[in-house]
């Protein structure tokens, strides 16, 4: 720093740039709001933020800030103090008789088009012993926030630190859903943008507790701390609102409908019982050979004549009949009539016909049924136990398609995949 301050010199300099200090000066310990000193000139900026800070000095209830307007730049040159420090302050303040000077500068961050503002501010107490910076502060303000009404949240931080009162940090809250409400100790302070994100300017140093609510997620709280001038950061994973969970659904419905499939191959199963206990009725009937003699004295095809009058002359039963499957089995030695010529007995074709279909359709049943209840307990299982949508989403497909090429050449085709 280089110094040269004649005092004849320095008092005739002093007295042009202030065009007369002894008026300002007349009210002793006065704060002085000195004009913010630009490096590479950009005059219009220091104005804007000199004339924001000297404003929100004014809102001090203990502060007298002085009207006079002077500049660090003058009273630097008055001084002879290239880049002033706590002595020449304390020179300063003597001259204005001030209790308190706020003074600084403010440079550009890069060169080209490309630049910022980069502030360091200082408080300068001369009531304290032979006066010193009792605290400062720095700063980045945009270029695009030059404007004075822009400058004024940040001066009211500025000077807010420096008479002691709560100091200022910005909150970033980044969550994984746009619109979310944040809280901040209770008080509501904006939604997220549609990336998740939200900057809350302003905020009072200190622990916070932090509110995070959207429409269909659980609500998120959480603790930060706001550090002065810094920007704390709080990421919050909002975890989706479980409803009830309906994921059995599925799966008991398909249990459902392996049990109906099932109930359908008893019913196949039932007829073809019936056609088994044909058999035993002519086992047990006690005429069972008058009714293959009659039937076998027939010439051709036994008819449902035949049947009717071999029934008839045995005196069989009252309401027992002769069907076309018993008349086939007491004319033949086979046990299997079906695999034989069936034209010997009217309706015997149609018979086997019908026994084939119901074993065929009641296996069919069965496997079907028994495929659909496997596969409904296993979506079971997994709709009950799924945490998430994307979990119940992910089950299995299941494909079921029955063919038939014949009455004696069926099946059914059953795939499962996950």
């Amino acid at each position: 720093m280089s110094r040269t301050r004649p005092a004849l010199a320095a008092s005739l300099l002093l007295a042009g740039l202030l065009g007369g200090v002894a008026p300002v000066a007349a009210q002793s310990g006065q704060v002085f709001v000195l004009g913010i000193r630009s490096v590479e000139g950009d005059d219009e900026l220091a104005r804007n933020l000199t004339g924001a800070i000297r404003q929100e000095a004014r809102g001090i209830t203990d502060w007298s800030v002085a009207e006079a307007d002077i500049s660090l730049a003058q009273m630097s040159v008055a001084h002879g103090c290239d880049e002033p420090d706590a002595q020449c302050m304390a020179d300063i303040a003597a001259e204005l008789e001030a209790s308190r000077i706020i003074y600084g500068t403010v440079r550009r961050t890069g060169a080209g088009d490309e630049y910022d503002y980069a502030l360091t501010l200082y408080n300068f107490n001369a009531s304290a012993g032979q006066g010193q910076i009792e605290d400062s502060l720095t700063d980045t303000i945009p270029r695009v926030q030059s404007d004075i009404d822009q400058l004024r949240p940040r001066a009211e931080r500025y000077v807010a630190q420096f008479a002691g009162q709560a100091r200022f940090g910005s909150v970033r809250i980044s969550t994984n859903t746009p619109g979310a409400a944040v809280f901040i100790d209770g008080e509501n302070v904006g939604t997220t943008d549609e990336a998740g994100a939200l900057v809350v300017t302003d905020v009072t140093e200190g622990d916070k507790t932090v509110r995070i609510s959207a429409a269909d997620y659980d609500e998120f709280e959480s603790s930060l701390t706001v550090v002065p001038d810094e920007q704390t950061e709080l990421r919050a994973n909002l975890g989706r609102t479980q409803g009830p969970n309906l994921g059995w659904i599925p799966g008991a419905a398909v249990i459902a409908g392996g049990v109906v499939l099932a109930a359908v191959g008893m019913v196949f199963g039932i007829k073809n019982q019936k056609q088994i206990d044909e058999r035993g009725d002519i086992v047990d009937a006690p005429n069972r050979q008058c009714i293959q003699d009659e039937l076998g004295a027939v010439s051709g095809t036994i008819t449902a004549a035949d049947r009717a009058a071999a029934a008839s002359n045995c005196r069989t039963p009252v309401g027992f009949e002769i069907t076309p499957l018993m008349a086939g089995l007491l004319t033949s030695n086979s046990s299997d009539i079906c695999d034989e010529d069936t034209s010997r007995v009217e309706g015997l074709g149609d018979a086997c016909d019908d026994r084939q279909r119901n074993l065929v359709m009641q296996y069919v049943m069965y496997g079907l049924g028994a495929v659909a209840v496997g596969t409904g307990i296993f979506l079971l299982i997994r709709g009950l136990s799924a945490d998430e949508d994307e979990e119940q989403a992910s089950g299995p497909r299941v494909d079921i398609s029955p063919w038939m090429a014949g009455v004696r050449d069926m099946g059914v085709n059953a795939t499962v995949e996950w």
